[in-house]
């Protein structure tokens, strides 16, 4: 959505005769703040500063002011011409049309940045927004939206987190099945920095259903056939490289292990199952 004039956004009709370039319109509108100005600050001196204050009598007079200004500017053709969105994929177009909140035709000086950007950055998928306006009477969009990066499993809760660990809301569980799973409280924060070095080994990371926080200082990563991989608090990576390293020269996971235990680095822990471990301390049981 680029041109929301596009998505049923029709321009009102402007009140007045416009000047015919932009540097007329903006020298009629200085002529006229100048000439304003004095009367409204004489009347609100007139009618004695503190009493005027209290009473909200300058409030009054300088929103009249300003809304004075801003239909002048108006007729004098500062009116918004087109509105440009950037970045918009997963926002409904409805949603994000009413937030900016302005139709073409508005007066532009009329119209709020920075209130449209507080407003856009509360719909779900948006994480940034930056909203600017111009004389040229373009108001331009820029969308940042979370980008679905994992599944977070907290609380027997599930949900979709980005890139940033930031939760979003609306996002379908459904929809994003298919993303790594994350367990425990603080798992957002650390996915990113786990998840950079568990695809750098695709083939290992093809087998991962889980990762498990400990602790809040390392992480337990639950593989496909059941074995579990206990790895450190420092030198994960290292780790992870040297699991993905003993899989394909000796198969270890081929094996009938239970956990891998990588938290010690000059050793390589293997616990094998019950039947295993007992096969192993009678090697001649099955001769």
């Amino acid at each position: 959505m680029r041109f929301l004039s596009r998505l049923g956004w029709q321009p009102r009709q402007a009140a007045g005769k416009r000047p015919k370039t932009a540097s007329a319109r903006r020298r009629l509108s200085r002529i006229w703040l100048r000439r304003t100005l004095p009367i409204v600050l004489t009347a609100a001196l007139a009618a004695g500063g503190g009493y005027a204050w209290q009473s909200g009598l300058m409030v009054r007079l300088a929103v009249d002011a300003e809304s004075a200004f801003v239909g002048y500017s108006a007729a004098a053709g500062l009116v918004v011409r087109e509105v440009l969105v950037e970045g918009r994929a997963e926002t409904g177009r409805a949603a994000l049309r009413d937030a900016i909140g302005v139709s073409l035709g508005d007066p532009l000086l009329g119209f709020a940045p920075e209130a449209a950007q507080r407003r856009i950055e509360t719909l779900p998928w948006v994480r940034l927004a930056t909203v600017e306006r111009r004389l040229s009477g373009s108001v331009r969009v820029r969308v940042v939206e979370h980008v679905p990066m994992a599944l977070w499993q907290h609380k027997h809760r599930i949900r979709v987190i980005d890139t940033h660990g930031e939760v979003i809301p609306d996002a379908s569980i459904n929809r994003f099945a298919q993303l790594p799973m994350f367990v425990g409280e603080d798992a957002p924060r650390h996915a990113a920095e786990l998840l950079a070095f568990l695809t750098a080994e695709p083939a290992l990371f093809g087998r991962v259903l889980s990762s498990i926080r400990v602790g809040g200082r390392r992480w337990n990563v639950a593989l496909d056939n059941g074995v579990t991989v206990r790895l450190p608090e420092q030198g994960a990576d290292k780790a992870w490289a040297l699991l993905a390293d003993m899989e394909r020269r000796h198969k270890v996971l081929a094996r009938d292990v239970l956990t891998i235990d990588l938290r010690l680095p000059d050793r390589f822990v293997v616990q094998m199952t019950p039947d295993a471990a007992a096969r192993a301390k009678d090697p001649g049981e099955n001769t």
